[in-house]
């Protein structure tokens, strides 16, 4: 907590610099999670992300929300999620309610998750639009590399519903390992790979992600 106070702190007061085509970024994220009987649970985070090789803090987000698992493969919940984030030398607020929607389910060991999830996004200055994401989701079986966790893989896509043409706004891609730290923590330290659209051009950022999750 107290690395995170000073690299906030050191971003927050450092000129604005936009990222450029291939900057190194860290994403930082805080989970805590509760179950509430058999089905349903509740969930927040938080998460800092930092650009320009690392050295200033271009967004932060807090989202929480509740979901239900209907069946041993489908589940359904529902988020807001709370968004600053840097605009040359100022910061811009989004409100941003989501839906999700996830299959999940296990082969030799394998497990695959696919989410769905749409999101209104309400920012402050420009139009409310609707995005849809895809997430999915691959683990490796457990007990593989127990030495290093549990590694997996995922892509992800994004589609502006509301631009006329090139929808296609966005993808991902994850490789990373989760595994268990002290009880019910859990440690996720992954690389991603971020594309997004810029007019004609595509933005690439590098992301190293760090995240404890604790699960009650």
């Amino acid at each position: 907590m107290l690395a995170v106070v000073v690299l906030w702190t050191g971003a927050a007061v450092s000129p604005a610099v936009a990222a450029d085509d291939g900057d190194w970024q860290v994403w930082n994220r805080s989970t805590m999670s509760g179950r509430i009987g058999d089905r349903w649970k509740v969930s927040v985070f938080e998460e800092f992300r930092l650009g320009d090789d690392a050295e200033q803090l271009h967004e932060e987000l807090i989202d929480m929300g509740i979901a239900c698992q209907l069946s041993g493969w489908l589940g359904v919940g529902v988020n807001y999620r709370h968004v600053y984030q840097r605009s040359g030398t100022q910061w811009k607020m989004e409100k941003r309610p989501h839906f999700n929607l996830t299959l999940s389910w296990t082969r030799a060991g394998f497990q695959l998750q696919d989410r769905s999830r749409l999101e209104l996004r309400k920012r402050e200055g420009k139009d409310d639009v609707w995005r849809y994401r895809n997430k999915l989701t691959v683990k490796l079986p457990k007990g593989l590399a127990p030495w290093v966790g549990r590694p997996y893989a995922a892509v992800e896509g994004f589609v502006d519903l509301d631009r006329g043409d090139d929808k296609f706004s966005r993808y991902r891609l994850y490789g990373g390992i989760a595994r268990p730290v002290l009880g019910p923590i859990q440690l996720d330290l992954h690389y991603m790979r971020q594309s997004s659209r810029a007019g004609d051009d595509w933005m690439d950022y590098n992301v190293v992600g760090a995240g404890l999750k604790a699960d009650f």
